[in-house]
C-alpha cells in the first residue's frame, strides 16, 4: 500500500523566518507529523537581495538559506495559477474593508491591510484545501472571517508539531523560543497562552 502522502502547510514569511532563525534548519521541505511545509515563489522573493527583509535579517542571503527558498516553493498548473489569482483579489477586495473597519472600531492606531504577499499566501491554502501557517494577526483574523481555510498554525504551533514528531526535544524547543523572545521576534500576541496549551509549561521570558 502507497504511503500517504503529506498534506502540504502554506508557510508565510514571517513564520519561515522564524523558523529559519534557529537549529531547526533545513526547514522547508521538511515533513513533519505528515505535514510538509512548503513556501510560495513571491514569498521567497521578499527575502532576496535589496528587499526590506533582509535588511532587517542579513543572515537571509548565506547561500544555504537562498537555496532552501528557492527548492521549496509551491508551483502551479491551470486552473489552481488562475484560481490562486482569482481568490487572492477576492481576499484583498473583501478582507481589507473589514480589517480597516475592525481596526477603527477598536481605536488601533496602525490600521492594518493585507498585502499582495498576504492574499496570495491564503489563496494557495484556499485553493489546496491546506493549512496557513502565519503569525501576522491581519492575515489570520480576515481569513477566519473571508476564507474556507479551516487550519491556522503559528510558528508555536509548528514547533509543537515537530516536537510530538520526534523531531526536537524539549530542551530544544526551550532554547529556540527563548531566542525568539531575547531577539524581540513578533510572535502572536496570545502566544503565550497557545504555548501554555499546547506544551503544558511556562513559556520562556528570554532571560535564561
Amino acid at each position: 500500500m502507497p504511503a500517504k502522502k503529506p498534506t502540504i502547510v502554506v508557510v508565510d514569511t514571517n513564520c519561515f523566518i522564524r523558523l529559519m532563525f534557529s537549529p531547526l534548519r533545513p526547514v522547508l521541505g521538511s515533513v513533519v507529523g505528515g505535514y510538509q511545509l512548503m513556501t510560495l515563489a513571491n514569498l521567497a522573493k521578499e527575502c532576496g537581495p535589496g528587499t526590506e527583509v533582509v535588511e532587517r535579517n542579513p543572515w537571509l542571503l548565506a547561500p544555504e538559506v537562498q537555496e532552501e527558498l528557492t527548492k521549496n516553493c509551491l508551483s502551479f498548473r491551470e486552473p489552481k495559477t488562475s484560481d490562486v489569482r482569482k481568490w487572492a483579489k477576492t481576499f484583498l477586495e473583501r478582507g481589507n474593508p473589514l480589517l480597516r473597519a475592525h481596526c477603527i472600531a477598536k481605536n488601533l492606531d496602525n490600521i492594518r491591510e493585507l498585502s499582495r504577499a498576504d492574499v496570495t499566501a491564503l489563496a494557495a491554502a484556499q485553493v489546496l484545501g491546506s493549512p496557513l501557517a502565519t503569525d501576522e494577526w491581519p492575515l489570520t483574523w480576515a481569513a477566519e472571517r473571508v476564507s474556507d481555510v479551516e487550519v491556522l498554525l503559528t510558528s508555536v504551533a509548528l514547533i509543537h508539531l515537530m516536537e510530538k514528531d520526534g523531531k526536537i526535544t524539549r530542551e530544544q524547543r526551550v532554547d529556540i523560543v527563548t531566542t525568539w523572545v531575547k531577539h524581540g521576534e513578533k510572535l502572536p500576541a496570545n502566544w503565550r497562552a497557545q504555548y501554555r496549551e499546547l506544551f503544558q509549561d511556562e513559556p520562556p521570558d528570554g532571560q535564561a
